[in-house]
């Protein structure tokens, strides 16, 4: 059956391998005309290689183990990455990489194995990815309002290292191997609130630069700790976009 698979079949077993779950929107994105996904979604959930979710709209199209040994691709062990919160981060996923390559040259997500290699234990949501230059980004995929404070925790926050990729003793921070930050959110309110942490960053290495003491900083910018004040200090070049909802769901 492998031998049989037509040319357009086999092209969008290949670009779910990349993206593992999407949309026919997202498909499009990715060079996959919304007639061609259509043709091959019979053939392909007949012979197993993929699933097909229609109780949403726009249906989820994902890739099996079976779809994924014939375009030599692993999909990961266990359950957990065909949940509905998985699946549709995914997706969102997906959507951001479209976004950020048109601000970014070549712009990619790595894998979290290749996060596991720097010392990094990325938290959900949090992803890395590089661009043609070989810049690295942290960026934070936010669908669920995240409070933006949140931002400065993820940048400083030390990471226990996953010993079967790297063996190093000391932690890492995502500053020690990132060098900018994205923050994509799924809530056109949620930029207004990030910009404000932007803004403090910026006024927080003002004062440091002018001497002031952390005690002081800190009420002065309403932060918790002395401790904050370095942590948003200490925040790199900020991005923020914002992402179009893909399903409506009560």
């Amino acid at each position: 059956m492998i031998s049989s698979l037509k040319k357009s079949e086999r092209t969008l077993l290949e670009v779910l391998g990349r993206l593992l779950y999407a949309t026919p929107e997202i498909l499009e994105g990715w060079g996959i005309a919304r007639h061609t996904t259509s043709r091959c979604l019979r053939p392909l959930l007949e012979s197993g290689y993929i699933t097909l979710n229609n109780e949403v709209l726009p249906n989820i199209i994902g890739l099996t183990h079976k779809g994924a040994a014939v375009v030599d691709r692993q999909l990961p062990s266990g359950k957990g990455y065909k949940s509905w919160g998985a699946v549709s981060h995914r997706c969102r996923r997906n959507i951001a990489e479209l976004l950020l390559r048109e601000k970014h040259g070549r712009f990619t997500f790595n894998t979290r194995q290749y996060a596991y290699t720097l010392g990094l234990n990325p938290a959900n949501r949090e992803h890395i990815a590089l661009d043609e230059s070989g810049t690295r980004y942290l960026v934070i995929l936010d669908d669920y309002l995240m409070y933006p404070r949140r931002i400065a925790h993820c940048w400083s926050r030390p990471h226990t290292p996953n010993k079967r990729y790297y063996h190093d003793l000391g932690s890492r921070r995502w500053r020690d191997v990132a060098s900018r930050m994205i923050v994509v959110t799924t809530d056109i309110a949620q930029v207004v609130r990030y910009e404000k942490v932007i803004g403090k960053s910026e006024h927080a290495r003002q004062l440091l630069d002018k001497g002031e003491s952390l005690k002081k900083i800190r009420d002065q910018l309403q932060l918790k700790t002395a401790s904050s004040v370095r942590s948003f200090a200490e925040l790199p070049e900020i991005e923020i976009y914002s992402i179009s909802p893909i399903w409506n769901i009560a």
